[in-house]
């Protein structure tokens, strides 16, 4: 019985330097410095509204509800995964931080591709959006945006050419992610 609780405690002993090894692993240093690496830029995400949207879709009702609101969680959630990749992105809460960036927008208009689709006898294939984004820095203000644009260009969207008025959540999103890219370059430089 006591080589087993002997056993136990070398166990419990070697797991706990196991986990202050690792613990201190997952926190880069530079070269010669005690500090911690700097972390990525927060940048808060707004649901995109909705109220001067133009809507095409054969939904109507609580279905035409659900489409609505799946568009805006998909097209923030798209937003956050994009610009996850070089800055800690996350959905908006009640209070915003006073230092980080902050996006939001407003639909111009959405466009179930399954609607045109089924009109023209074919099948699903997503929705396509155009929006005007506002990108703040939030160290500066939360009202007046460093940079607000259309996606696509307004030139684009009021083109009599139908298919460029609109694009996927995917590019709207990596839009933004160039545009906040170009506003973070901008702030840095400023310092």
């Amino acid at each position: 019985m006591h080589k087993i609780h002997a056993m136990f405690s070398r166990l419990a002993v070697a797991l706990v330097v196991l986990s202050v090894l690792c613990g201190c692993a997952s926190h880069p240093t530079t070269a010669g410095s005690s500090h911690a690496a700097p972390s990525k830029p927060i940048v808060i995400v707004r649901d995109f509204g909705l109220q001067s949207a133009t809507v095409h879709t054969k939904e109507d009702g609580v279905a035409r509800q659900n489409f609505l609101q799946d568009t805006v969680a998909v097209a923030r959630d798209t937003v956050i995964e994009r610009i996850g990749i070089e800055g800690e992105a996350r959905k908006a809460e009640v209070s915003l931080p006073k230092q980080g960036w902050l996006v939001d927008g407003d639909f111009h208009e959405i466009v179930d591709k399954s609607y045109l689709r089924y009109m023209m006898g074919f099948s699903r294939t997503g929705v396509g959006v155009s929006a005007r984004i506002r990108l703040f820095d939030l160290s500066l203000s939360s009202r007046v945006p460093v940079a607000s644009f259309d996606v696509p260009s307004s030139k684009e969207r009021l083109s009599p050419d139908k298919v460029h008025r609109v694009v996927s959540i995917q590019q709207l999103a990596d839009a933004v992610l160039a545009k906040w890219r170009e506003a973070l370059l901008k702030a840095e430089e400023k310092l």
